[in-house]
Order: C-alpha cells, then sequence, then structure tokens
C-alpha cells in the first residue's frame, strides 16, 4: 500500500484507528497521511475556549493538538514519511476529497 489516509477526531476510537493505519503504513512500505477535520464547537471546544480566547483559536488549537499525537504516535512505531493536515469544512466531505 502506498499512501495511507487516517481521518482523526482524537477519540479512543480514533486512537485504535491511529494504531491500525500506523500498522497498515508499516507493512506497506507507505505513506501516511494524518487528517483531522475542524468542525463545530463542541462542549470541549468552548471550555478549551475561555483559556484560548476564541473559539476559532481552540478549534485550531485542538486540531494541532490531534495532530500531533497521531504524528507522534506514527514517529514512535517507525514510519517514516508521515504527513499532517487540518481542514475546515463538512467531515464526509473534507475525508472523501482527501482521499480522491
Amino acid at each position: 500500500m502506498r499512501h495511507v489516509l487516517l481521518a482523526t477526531d482524537g477519540s479512543e476510537s480514533a486512537a485504535r484507528a491511529t494504531e491500525v493505519a500506523v500498522g497498515m503504513a508499516l507493512t506497506g512500505g507507505g505513506k501516511l497521511s494524518i487528517l483531522t477535520v475542524e468542525g463545530h464547537a463542541r462542549e470541549d471546544i468552548k471550555q478549551f475556549a475561555r483559556a484560548e480566547g476564541s473559539v476559532g483559536d481552540a478549534i485550531e488549537g485542538l486540531a494541532n493538538q490531534i495532530l500531533h499525537q497521531a504524528k507522534e504516535a506514527a514517529h514512535e512505531a517507525g514510519v517514516p514519511d508521515v504527513e499532517v493536515q487540518s481542514a475546515r469544512g463538512d467531515s464526509a466531505e473534507v475525508i472523501i476529497d482527501k482521499a480522491r
């Protein structure tokens, strides 16, 4: 497999998906692209916003944190080619677009 796309939201389920995607990238010797889609402001984001100053800053900060954790897991497992990206919009549409 030449290229694995991992879409993650930082949840426990996404952590398991990260493990699977990392394994696929290692087995196939391919590139791992990690994507998170910045969405609507959930309650945890609103709480984070109080510390960050704005909802936009909080969403961006949370996206960066999610990407950092997934990238770190991939590097620790030995995946050499990892790229990260965040995007805004409808999650399903963004993921499908990036998978093309």
